[in-house]
């Protein structure tokens, strides 16, 4: 529990040893989907799904009835799973206070999840997300998903391609990266195509500059180049 990065709650998720509440914010999209997908499938997949995972926009369901629905008992599983996405904390200090006072005593078969998609939470400069944050670390865990460096995701790229049956070097990797930009999402978009057009083969900088999305900043590079 407290404040976790990327390895550290992928382990936690591998282990099966999770936190009562996580507090899932930053500003790598495709990681807090992927994440939040993956608590969803280990706590929550099954015949029993509909009842006991509850799913909510944040934006548009009031913090009691969240906090209502966790405070159920799951049926036929270990846990009652609660997600919900973008709850706007930072507009009201009521709520501030409401989900600090339920985060002391949070059910022990229930899963609490507050992640932000479209929201952006500044905990340095808003005391209020500030708050919200100490508390969900305190009580359970906070985690941070920012995006990943240019090396991780050259490595992303070649793991990717393998997978695939097709070869690309580190340096191509990181072509790749400066060429497409490094949106996860789109990166690993990209190398599913590349890796079906190679068929088997290696990906080199000449099959990229002939199949892959190019980003603004190349464009724009191409642009001042001609």
């Amino acid at each position: 529990m407290g404040r976790l990065n990327e390895s550290e709650f992928k382990v936690q998720i591998k282990s099966g040893e999770y936190s009562p509440a996580y507090f899932i914010y930053g500003s790598e999209g495709y990681l807090k989907q992927f994440y939040v997908d993956q608590l969803i499938k280990k706590l929550a997949a099954g015949p029993f799904e509909d009842f006991n995972l509850h799913k909510y926009d944040g934006k548009k369901t009031p913090l009691g009835d969240i906090l209502k629905d966790a405070d159920l008992l799951p049926l036929m599983s270990e846990y009652n799973l609660v997600v919900a996405c973008d709850y706007p904390f930072d507009k009201s200090e009521a709520d501030c206070k409401a989900i600090k006072e339920y985060l002391k005593d949070v059910s022990p078969s229930t899963i609490l999840v507050f992640w932000y998609n479209s929201v952006d939470v500044d905990i340095k400069k808003n005391s209020k997300w500030k708050g919200v944050e100490a508390a969900f670390s305190k009580a359970g865990s906070s985690v941070l998903l920012e995006p990943r460096t240019e090396g991780e995701l050259a490595k992303l790229i070649v793991s990717g391609c393998k997978k695939r049956g097709a070869a690309i070097s580190s340096e191509n990797a990181r072509y790749l990266i400066s060429v497409s930009g490094s949106d996860i999402k789109t990166l690993l978009n990209e190398t599913e195509k590349l890796s079906a057009y190679a068929n088997g083969g290696e990906i080199t900088k000449q099959l990229i500059d002939k199949l892959a999305v190019r980003c603004l900043q190349a464009k724009v590079f191409d642009l001042s180049k001609a």
